[in-house]
């Protein structure tokens, strides 16, 4: 792991500094490789919203927030549809 770029966002799209994800039956199987499919590890964790595209309303920088963010770890973070 190392640095990743950082693109700019798009509408409706923010980025969240992720503080803490959690470890659930399913990355097990995933880590066992035993879950259908494969899949990736960290899918719904918790942080602080740092940045908002246009058209976002209801969430702020600052804010913090929690839900399904895709894949955990040091990387561009952004969630579609507040």
């Amino acid at each position: 792991m190392g640095p990743c770029e950082r693109s700019d966002l798009t509408a409706g799209q923010v980025r969240v500094a992720v503080a803490a994800v959690g470890v659930n039956f399913r990355d097990v199987l995933v880590a066992l490789g035993m879950y259908p499919g494969g899949g990736e590890l960290g899918v719904d964790g918790a942080g602080v919203v740092v940045e908002v595209g246009p058209g976002v309303s209801g969430v702020a920088v600052g804010d913090v927030v929690m839900g399904l963010l895709g894949v955990a770890g040091p990387r561009r973070w952004w969630i579609n549809g507040w």
